[in-house]
């Protein structure tokens, strides 16, 4: 059986995040100042992953990695905008 689960994110360059095996990456969004991942996931599934993800500042250097993009979120009133990769292997 599918659900979304959220999983909220860490104002930082580089974390991991475990996600059920073979899970769907949604989106991430600011919810009530908090960076959060939305997930398709199976709950039946018990084996998990753990998945790479980067968050830079508009104008700082990103890594030449396969990047796929999560989204983007403004925080501190739109002072501080931060763009959310997933780095797939």
């Amino acid at each position: 059986m599918n659900a979304v689960w959220k999983y909220p994110l860490l104002i930082q360059r580089n974390q991991t995040v475990t996600i059920p095996r073979n899970s769907h990456l949604l989106v991430a969004q600011l919810q009530h100042g908090v960076v959060c991942l939305w997930v398709r996931v199976d709950r039946e599934r018990t084996e998990t992953e753990t998945i790479n993800i980067l968050m830079v500042g508009t104008g700082h250097d990103i890594p030449e990695d396969f990047l796929s993009h999560l989204g983007t979120v403004q925080l501190e009133e739109g002072t501080l905008v931060l763009h959310i990769f997933e780095v797939v292997e």
